[in-house]
């Protein structure tokens, strides 16, 4: 039984990687169903088959939540999508102009990484408005991390909108699609954020002040990051 689980995902769960001590489909597949038949916590699975605890989390949790986003959206290994938003705040008193965002208020561009089911991955709440999404994520701590290997290298790809840049762990839109192939991309992509997207909304929806029509936060740029990442796992 365990060989005909393992010919049937071996292709899906084949990692891309320059690394000469990737894991094997086996020990992923091993690691999997032990942590499923025990119950046991990862530290001591991973331990048991000689990996770290952080790797065996990413064996666990990133094909988990890839192979249930190819299934709905039929694009594979997509980690999650990362995005900006504006959080409404008041004027801060030292560099006022660079927090006013197109739509003449004062804000803060937040990013967020989040999964299918609307769980934020990862959140950046640091940067005026004026920021370009691009830089907020060149100087995130996921790049930094996935940059410096720091991190286990990761299996699939986050999808980001236009304003993003094109990286190994980061998929945009084509601008110009001709090609059937190109264009069935851009359909595939686009019905995957569109759905998922709405994270935001739904985000904004139950903490009414994190949106404009709820008034602003009352707070200084440097004491709302604790706020907003407690709202946001809330």
């Amino acid at each position: 039984m365990f060989l005909e689980l393992h010919d049937k995902i071996e292709t899906f769960m084949s990692r891309s990687t320059s690394r000469s001590h990737a894991l094997s489909v086996t020990t992923q597949l091993v690691v999997t169903l032990q942590f499923l038949a025990t119950g046991s916590f990862q530290t001591v699975v991973a331990s048991a088959h000689g990996i770290s605890q952080a790797l065996c989390s990413t064996v666990l949790e990133t094909d988990e939540h890839a192979a249930w986003i190819n299934e709905k959206f039929v694009f594979p290994k997509v980690l999650g999508c990362i995005d900006g938003t504006h959080i409404p705040i008041v004027a801060p008193s030292t560099n006022e102009a660079i927090y006013v965002n197109r739509k003449s208020f004062h804000s803060i561009n937040v990013q967020a990484i989040y999964d299918d089911i609307f769980k934020f991955i990862d959140v950046v709440v640091k940067w005026p408005d004026s920021t370009h999404d691009a830089f907020i994520w060149r100087q995130s701590g996921i790049n930094l991390k996935i940059t410096s290997k720091e991190i286990p290298i990761l299996d699939g790809w986050f999808l980001g909108d236009s304003d993003y840049p094109l990286r190994p762990n980061l998929m945009t839109p084509l601008l110009s699609p001709v090609t059937p192939r190109e264009r069935r991309y851009n359909r595939a992509f686009l019905k995957t954020r569109k759905t998922i997207e709405c994270t935001f909304g739904i985000w904004k929806s139950r903490w009414r002040s994190m949106d404009k029509t709820g008034g602003s936060l009352c707070y200084s740029p440097e004491g709302l990051q604790t706020n907003l990442i407690l709202h946001g796992t809330s």
